[in-house]
């Protein structure tokens, strides 16, 4: 009888790794998982010396692994499993209360910041007079949400990051600090659940924050639209929760004319939303159609001030605020644009400079150097 039940184990233990050999010669080989928004390993090159240096055994490792049947239904399972047996965090994203995934800040280079700092301070400082020159920094998620994150979270204290920093900048810049504001707003909906970036809510929080310290225009009467409920965001691919409920994507209603020009890729719209990526994973890139080196903005605006924007992604949901209060919006990502902002500024008749990032980019970014 025993010999009989080793059989049959034996025998299913071999049906199922067979099974699972068929399936993964037989299956496409995919070369992005929308899960885990990543490219995916492929095939190796083989060649006799990459056989012997084991180059090619490692990559072959790797791409076993990214192909793998299932992977994604594999990946959910154990992160549902570590979440049951009290797991708090995977790969640098809490598991939040009410289905919320919140973005952890867990090491901060204080000499890149320093570093930083004193690359903004120094564009400032050289800039014509006439040229007013303001800067926010979003903080994240953890430091706002303290009633969502896990009993156990050691997150550094991203407040006192940001007002340390506002210290340091010379008296040349007007730092709007939107820190307390959104404490004081902290159980609304700020920040997407399954996302780093703040949500549509939390975008119009941080222009009344903005709008008050200028004095430009705040609607009592914004209308929103939700045109997506599907979005499973950056934090859900980090952190393996693709079952987790989805978020929605929301739009500010504007009535504004506008042309929006996006000079890398020849793109010219009169929207600042990109309907067709609320077809794609990535559904963030519907505000202001994701990331570009310059997007630029003409609008109908009664305000005749020229407005620069030196940003991260945490700009795009923010702009549709500033329709209404500037006549000319021209946005430069510094990952992508390596040319003199100075000039650029002196070009376009810039009247208004404003530095918008997320805190924790601010801290990490590299490209600061390229700010002259």
């Amino acid at each position: 009888m025993k010999k009989m039940i080793d059989r049959i184990t034996i025998g299913m233990f071999a049906f199922i790794l067979g099974g699972l050999f068929i399936m993964n010669i037989l299956r496409p080989i995919r070369s992005f998982s929308p899960n885990e928004n990543r490219v995916l390993a492929q095939f190796p090159e083989f060649s006799v010396k990459k056989l012997l240096n084991h180059e090619f055994t490692s990559n072959y490792e790797t791409f076993i692994t990214d192909q793998f049947a299932g992977r994604d239904q594999w990946v959910a399972a154990k992160t549902s499993m570590e979440r049951l047996l009290g797991k708090v965090e995977n790969n640098g994203v809490y598991f939040g209360k009410d289905d919320t995934l919140i973005e952890k800040l867990d090491a901060v280079d204080a000499a890149l910041v320093d570093k930083n700092v004193r690359y903004v301070n120094q564009f400032a400082d050289a800039l014509d007079q006439q040229v007013k020159i303001d800067m926010m920094l979003i903080p994240g998620a953890a430091a706002i949400q303290k009633a969502k994150l896990p009993w156990i979270s050691d997150d550094i204290d991203q407040l006192a990051l940001i007002d340390d920093i506002q210290s340091k900048l010379t008296s040349r810049i007007n730092f709007v600090n939107v820190n307390e504001s959104f404490l004081a707003h902290a159980e609304e909906d700020l920040y997407f659940r399954t996302d780093h970036h703040y949500s549509i809510i939390g975008a119009g929080l941080a222009y009344q924050c903005y709008a008050e310290a200028l004095g430009l225009p705040i609607s009592d009467s914004y209308v929103y639209e939700v045109v997506a409920d599907d979005f499973l965001g950056t934090l859900a691919s980090q952190s393996g929760a693709y079952g987790i409920k989805p978020d929605v994507i929301i739009k500010l209603i504007n009535d504004e004319s506008i042309t929006v020009t996006y000079p890398d890729t020849g793109l010219i719209d009169n929207n600042v939303y990109l309907e067709d990526n609320l077809k794609v994973k990535d559904k963030y890139t519907y505000y202001l159609n994701g990331n570009h080196s310059l997007v630029q903005i003409k609008t109908k605006a009664d305000r005749h001030e020229k407005l620069l924007i030196l940003r991260d992604s945490y700009a795009n949901i923010f702009t549709p605020y500033l329709l209404q209060a500037f006549s000319e919006i021209d946005l430069l990502d510094l990952r992508y644009y390596k040319y003199p902002i100075s000039e650029y500024i002196d070009e376009h008749e810039i009247d208004r400079v404003l530095i918008l990032y997320s805190g924790k980019n601010f801290m990490s970014d590299v490209n600061f150097t390229f700010l002259k």
